[in-house]
């Protein structure tokens, strides 16, 4: 069995960021064209489902 770490072998470039231990990872994702395939109404309501209430509902709403 394989018993070290693949840093410690330097199989990871120095521009390598995820998966070594005190790095993190960024994810982005760009969901600006997700809200114009999706039923605003239908949306709204399973969010009001979903317990989302006042301000936070109205932000959304609006930003629909």
């Amino acid at each position: 069995m394989f018993n070290f770490l693949l840093a410690d072998r330097e199989f990871f470039t120095s521009y390598q960021s995820g998966f070594l231990p005190g790095d993190s990872t960024v994810v982005f994702f760009d969901i600006s064209k997700a809200f114009d395939k999706v039923w605003h109404r239908g949306l709204i309501f399973k969010l009001e489902q979903a317990g989302i209430r006042g301000d936070l509902l109205l932000w959304f709403s609006d930003y629909l």
